[in-house]
């Protein structure tokens, strides 16, 4: 078996913890991020399973990778079954392991070939996906066996609850601690700023974005042009993936980008009709060989694409949807193979990544008039320990910045100037203002009293630099923690001995 296929600690702890949790429950579930090796995880499994083992997907493409590595994990080939595929009339001389799409199996005689004890395991990839119809007839119909779950992202965008499938989270790892434990690479987050993209007019559909007021928004030439020229100049040379609203959108998003790299672009769609499979296959390929830089999809590539070549992945269509852009962000996350494994510290791995030819995956999003949505960025997958206000600071904190700066030093940036602006609110609230004041007593019915001099002086507390203010000192490279620091008499003196010293020089 190969360095790459060997079990990693944390996969081992939770092979561990699954097979515990099979000792009181029928369903488990595990969550682990993209490119953290999930198949590599239920192959092992299958390899340590007394019995008769059933992997289900909804593509393909998730099958054939199944099938590849749960050949080189347990030194068996497993039945495929698909489509009008068939393994033969006697079941009892299948192969043990028995890999199939959802859509195969589900079907009416498909699954009832097999007797409801057939097997003692039914492994879900993706399975955020199996509480729809297709999925529950095959558990239900196959009750004896135990049934594990794998997915990045377990939590469905229309709430349906997956504890109608799974019992238990046997085992969690996040995006987060895996990147810091150096099995991915670290995330880089870019923001454009678009005026003229106005997302607060677009409708909301099942907790989504309306699909068709999106397209027609960002089709539109103005934005198309103000994302294909960032795309282009941001990424480099890099390998680069694009997500797209619609057909229409990467159609038109993928012509734009022509114009400004010729003969560097494709794009694909999940349409099979538009994207035949072996269309789609050939793409995929020349994108990978590096005869295409810029690979553009729309309802493809979220699940079962695995190029660890993509270092820059673009967020063409905004989401409100966690998981959604979560999905996205794994495509970009994978370390260059045979980077890391074999390396026993976590230090030693994160050293590897940064001296690879991959130091780094940039995640390109785009900023407009948001409105009332929230919009998901890569602070909100990656900032899972801190609070609100420190992931919604961190991105306005990219939104100002014309670097790609890494998620983690925007959070801890973010945590630190929030921590120092609640300090100054709370010294504020201490604060008592010096007033020196004369009273008189005057008779409003005298007339002679009439125009007698009342109040007095007031030296009010010294008001803090403004936000304005504080963005400026930083054009002139001074950090927002100090800028914030200042009075506004200060920060306006600093500011204007900066320009005078700049006119100068």
């Amino acid at each position: 078996m190969s360095t790459e296929l060997a079990p990693r600690p944390y996969q081992l702890d939770c092979l561990g913890a699954v097979q515990g949790a099979f000792g009181q429950h029928r369903g488990v579930l595990v969550e682990l991020p993209t490119g953290t090796g999930k198949t590599v995880v239920f192959a092992h499994l299958t390899n340590r399973w007394d019995g008769r083992v059933l992997i289900m997907a909804h593509r393909e493409e998730l099958i054939d990778q199944a099938a590849s590595k749960v050949k080189v994990i347990t030194g068996e080939a497993p039945g495929v079954y698909k489509g009008k595929d068939d393994l033969g009339l006697n079941i009892e001389r299948w192969p043990r392991t028995i890999v199939t799409t959802v859509q195969t199996m589900c079907r009416p005689g498909r699954h009832q070939r097999f007797p409801r004890e057939y097997f003692g395991l039914v492994v879900i990839d993706e399975a955020h996906h199996s509480v729809a119809p297709s999925y529950l007839t095959v558990t239900d119909y196959f009750r004896e066996a135990k049934i594990l779950g794998v997915s990045a992202t377990p939590k469905r965008l229309d709430k349906r609850a997956l504890g109608q499938v799974f019992d238990t989270v046997a085992y969690r790892y996040a995006m987060a601690d895996a990147i810091h434990d150096g099995w991915l690479v670290p995330v880089h987050q870019q923001c454009v700023q678009i005026d003229d993209l106005d997302f607060s007019q677009v409708r909301d559909v099942a907790h989504e974005f309306h699909k068709l007021d999106l397209e027609n928004l960002l089709t539109q030439e103005t934005p198309l042009h103000k994302m294909a020229r960032p795309i282009v100049e941001e990424a480099g040379t890099r390998p680069t993936l694009v997500f797209c609203c619609s057909v229409k959108h990467a159609q038109a998003l993928s012509e734009v980008i022509e114009r400004y790299k010729p003969g560097a672009t494709a794009w694909l769609c999940g349409d099979h009709k538009l994207s035949p499979p072996d269309e789609r296959r050939r793409t995929v390929q020349r994108f990978r060989n590096g005869e295409l830089q810029f690979l553009l999809s729309c309802s493809l590539f979220l699940e079962g694409f695995d190029v660890p070549e993509v270092s820059m992945v673009v967020m063409g269509r905004p989401t409100k949807s966690l998981g959604v852009y979560t999905q996205t962000l794994g495509r970009g996350t994978r370390p260059l193979t045979g980077i890391v494994d074999g390396l026993e510290t976590s230090e030693e791995r994160r050293l590897a990544i940064a001296q690879s030819a991959k130091p780094r995956m940039i995640v390109l999003d785009f900023a407009g008039n948001a409105g009332r949505h929230k919009i998901v960025s890569a602070v909100d997958v990656l900032g899972g320990k801190f609070g609100t206000d420190t992931r919604h600071y961190a991105r306005q904190l990219s939104e100002e910045d014309k670097e790609a700066k890494p998620v983690e030093e925007l959070l801890n940036q973010a945590e630190k100037e929030l921590g120092f602006i609640l300090e100054e609110r709370e010294r504020r609230k201490k604060i008592k203002a010096d007033v020196s004041y004369r009273m008189n007593t005057v008779n409003p019915f005298d007339p002679r009293q009439a125009t007698a001099s009342q109040g007095g002086q007031y030296r009010p507390a010294e008001e803090p630099a403004t936000e304005a203010q504080i963005w400026k000192l930083g054009t002139f490279g001074v950090s927002r923690e100090r800028a914030s620091r200042c009075t506004k008499k200060q920060a306006s003196g600093w500011i204007g001995r900066l320009k005078r010293e700049r006119e100068v020089s």
